[in-house]
């Protein structure tokens, strides 16, 4: 079973296409495991509303992946817009990276530069 803890991101860049001043984002992060038929999963974070700079999410998840050797994870940070969420950044790992960091009792991860 691999554990994820999304705790929170900082200074969010405004999504691409973002014309007006002072738009604050509504970030939430996705979280997709991409593996094997019987690993993929999908998750997502609440909406934080108006704060893109300094978004608290602090939520945790569970993936059950049997073959972490074939998976990968990736963590889509969004913008909650009314229309369709837009893309603020994105990054992708192999599960058994990840897993290697769960001992570390957190980690930082840049996905958003």
């Amino acid at each position: 079973i691999l554990h994820l803890r999304v705790l929170s991101g900082q200074q969010l860049p405004r999504p691409r296409n973002s014309n007006a001043k002072g738009d604050s984002s509504d970030p939430f992060v996705v979280i997709e495991i991409f593996g094997i038929p019987g690993d993929c999963a999908e998750e997502r974070t609440k909406t934080v509303r108006n704060d893109g700079h300094n978004p608290s999410f602090d939520e945790s998840f569970q993936f059950q992946v049997s073959v972490p050797e074939l998976a990968l994870v990736r963590f889509l940070v969004l913008d909650d817009d009314f229309i369709a969420p837009r893309l603020i950044g994105q990054m992708m790992r192999m599960v058994w990276s990840v897993e290697e960091l769960e001992e570390d009792e957190g980690h930082v991860l840049n996905c958003c530069k």
